[in-house]
């Protein structure tokens, strides 16, 4: 069952699709890397690097963000914007599992991690790219709104799910 037609979310999907030009066009199909998995291999190690004593707790909430994306995946099964339309050609061919969005959990994870250990503006520089790979999700055509609403709530969750987790054992432990 595909709970992705609603029309708030088809209507705001086609009016993000009314803004394609060249310049975003060029902008979201490089920049959307920074929202893939791969990204977190260097920022695993900064974050072993520089804040050490985060390490296990950082590697705690991708876990949850991961588990819980794939399995939402999996279980929902909703169709990506590719399939749900007729004759829409998205930026980004993907075509199985859109709800939610991975790339935006992911993306909104790093914000919520990163927030309390950074200044300003660093803070300001993570609202804009976990902002920005939501946007470019619905740009390129690979999700709904829905999903990328729902990658940034899942995203901010899991870290403070770990951190919770994180701050009882470090407790016990002591």
């Amino acid at each position: 069952m595909t709970f992705e037609g609603f029309p708030l979310n088809v209507d705001l999907f086609w009016w993000v699709q009314k803004l394609r030009n060249p310049l975003l066009d060029a902008f979201f199909t490089k920049f959307y890397l920074l929202g893939k998995g791969g990204i977190v291999i260097p920022v695993a190690g900064i974050v072993y690097w520089k804040f050490r004593d985060r390490f296990w707790l950082f590697i705690l909430g991708l876990v949850i963000e991961s588990v819980t994306v794939q399995g939402l995946k999996h279980l929902l099964n909703q169709p990506r914007p590719g399939l749900f339309f007729k004759d829409f050609h998205p930026l980004e061919h993907v075509y199985h599992y859109s709800f939610p969005s991975g790339d935006t959990a992911l993306a909104f994870y790093l914000l919520a991690f990163f927030w309390k250990l950074v200044s300003i503006p660093w803070r300001v520089v993570l609202i804009l790219y976990a902002t920005l790979i939501g946007f470019g999700r619905i740009y390129l055509g690979a999700h709904f709104p829905l999903d990328v609403l729902a990658g940034a709530f899942i995203g901010v969750v899991s870290y403070l799910i770990a951190e919770r987790i994180f701050e009882r054992l470090k407790r016990k432990g002591n």
